[in-house]
């Protein structure tokens, strides 16, 4: 485990763009030596009955915070599920493109999301001025 290094934990970011937040649990550099480059890896640690598939939406999200934020995309993404009971630790890795479509669903729901808020809006003015 010597070729990784801590580069951060638990930052809080913000998307002053999308109007969104969130706190990775902790990134870390690892050389690569196959390609004689460092990498830049995300890990998020759970502690649920198991990883879902919207985890790739939240994970995409922290990848584009770190991007607003620190100018780059994780190279990778891992999700460590720490079990409270007995049971073997599970890790789930994502690629960089995996992360990308992550964001994409996730900014589409968030989007979705706005969107209601608004209509909600609208259908609460008609029922006012009635």
């Amino acid at each position: 485990m010597n070729n990784f290094e801590v580069v951060w934990t638990e930052r809080n970011m913000v998307s002053e763009k999308l109007k969104y937040g969130g706190c990775p649990d902790l990134l870390v550099k690892k050389y690569n030596k196959e390609t004689d480059k460092h990498e830049m890896i995300m890990i998020d640690f759970k502690t649920g009955k198991g990883i879902y598939p919207e985890t790739i939406l939240q994970m995409g999200a922290y990848d584009n915070l770190i991007f607003e934020t620190q100018g780059f995309h994780c190279d990778k993404a891992m999700i460590v599920r720490i079990p409270k009971d007995n049971q073997k630790i599970e890790v789930k890795t994502f690629s960089s493109s995996q992360l990308k479509l992550g964001f994409k669903q996730f900014d589409l729901l968030r989007k979705a999301h706005l969107n209601n808020f608004k209509l909600k809006k609208i259908f609460e003015k008609r029922k006012r001025s009635k």
